[in-house]
């Protein structure tokens, strides 16, 4: 069995499957990005589970505990293993992998939803429901609502909100190819849990 590695990272990460999901489309609204931010900063912890794909065929599990200290504060920690054989055979991590696990974050302070939250950002969502609860989903251009010039980011994040708590609950990432997109990975995400034995010794 592969064994997990404490990566440095400002990121959550959330399980393959949240991308299979069957959504029951509801009338558009909106989402407003300060008051997720604001929702998901008076939680205590986040643990975050998913799956990041990348262009040379591997596929990494990816998982990410958070201790939430204020909205867009925290103090985090990933972890990363193989999940493909492709994965397994290489000696180190591919250099994309880093990248694309730290833009799974949504409680830093370089998180999409602080970065969204400090431009205003008020986005168009659809109502949707996931395991029965009511959920929005809102598709962010990273390019168009941050001015991303030069940065190594996915171009675009579905980010997934409970309708309810206003925390952020899953995330798409996917970047263009060709005239399509491309999905690069999934996470999940759930709150105030116990952190993992070793969080705090954990290298940051």
């Amino acid at each position: 069995m592969p064994v997990y590695l404490w990566l440095p990272a400002i990121a959550l990460a959330v399980s393959a499957a949240a991308a299979a999901l069957l959504f029951v489309v509801r009338p558009k609204t909106e989402v407003e990005w300060s008051e997720v931010l604001e929702a998901v900063g008076e939680c205590d912890t986040m643990h975050g589970r998913g799956r990041v794909c990348l262009r040379d065929g591997t596929e990494w599990d990816y998982a990410l505990w958070a201790r939430i200290e204020g909205p867009g504060r925290s103090v985090t920690r990933g972890m990363v293993r193989p999940a493909n054989e492709r994965a397994a055979a290489r000696d180190d991590a591919p250099e994309e992998l880093a990248p694309l696990c730290n833009a799974m974050d949504v409680c830093g302070e370089n998180g999409i939803v602080a970065r969204l939250a400090a431009v205003g950002r008020v986005d168009a969502a659809r109502r949707t429901e996931w395991g029965g609860k009511p959920i929005l989903v809102a598709e962010v251009n990273t390019q168009q609502a941050l001015g991303v010039r030069g940065e190594v980011e996915p171009d675009w994040r579905r980010l997934f909100v409970d309708r309810h708590t206003k925390r952020v609950v899953g995330l798409e990432l996917f970047t263009a190819a060709g005239e399509g997109r491309l999905l690069r990975g999934t996470c999940e995400y759930g709150y105030d849990l116990p952190l993992p034995p070793g969080f705090e010794e954990a290298p940051g």
